[in-house]
């Protein structure tokens, strides 16, 4: 019966107040909704803070204390995932920069944030893109399949920082980018770039080489 009254508790302060995070609650992000499992992130803290007085410290906060504050979320692990899609849907580029860079620090435990970096691959600000192209590379391959094509629409971006980091992703995806082979090729040759052209090529040598033995399984090649 005390549990029941404590999640109606906790339920009526939800529907009045609203989560002030601004997303759908769940157990791994939301100080209402982990308080009730009694796994609640937001009692952790470094430095003296919790993951959320972090969090409220990125606005206003200059590019070398951004950097500060993203480091302490990142070190709360996955639980802090829910401020960097916060971010990501920011109106101002550097907190969608920020957002990303939070995720990229999370690596692969990020990946329930692929459909907002997907978004940022698309955003008018280069270092946006870039900051989401340079999360996406920490992800699982198996994540980034669904994302290959954007990221290979990065690769002919007028500005050589997003290119340079788009063969960096298309590496991550391993042989799921095996068709963007031909483009690589095409960059590691001719992209005015050096940077971009060294970094073409070793994308190519790691897709090639991570093309399974069998070639049936071989999902990503240009000749199937």
């Amino acid at each position: 019966m005390r549990c029941f009254y404590l999640v109606t508790a906790v339920a009526l302060v939800t529907s009045l107040t609203g989560c002030s995070l601004q997303h759908t609650c769940s157990p791994t992000c939301c100080p209402l909704c982990c308080e009730v499992q009694g796994t609640n992130p937001q009692n952790e803290v470094r430095d003296g803070l919790s993951a959320a007085q972090w969090a409220a410290r990125v606005k206003g906060a200059d590019t070398w204390a951004q950097q500060e504050i993203i480091l302490k979320l990142a070190s709360f692990g996955p639980s802090s995932l829910c401020y960097a899609m916060e971010w990501m849907g920011s109106e101002a580029p550097g907190t969608r920069y920020s957002g990303a860079e939070l995720a990229r620090m999370i690596g692969a435990p990020a990946s329930p944030a692929l459909p907002a970096l997907r978004t940022l691959l698309h955003d008018k600000q280069p270092v946006v893109r870039i900051g989401a192209l340079r999360a996406l590379a920490t992800f699982a391959k198996d994540d980034l399949e669904a994302v290959v094509k954007d990221l290979a629409r990065a690769l002919d971006a007028e500005e050589w920082e997003v290119r340079y980091h788009a063969t960096s992703a298309l590496a991550a995806a391993g042989y799921h980018a095996a068709d963007e082979l031909p483009h690589l090729e095409h960059r590691s040759r001719h992209d005015h770039d050096s940077r971009v052209r060294a970094a073409s090529a070793a994308a190519f040598e790691a897709i090639e080489g991570d093309r399974p033995a069998d070639p049936k399984a071989r999902r990503g090649h240009p000749g199937n």
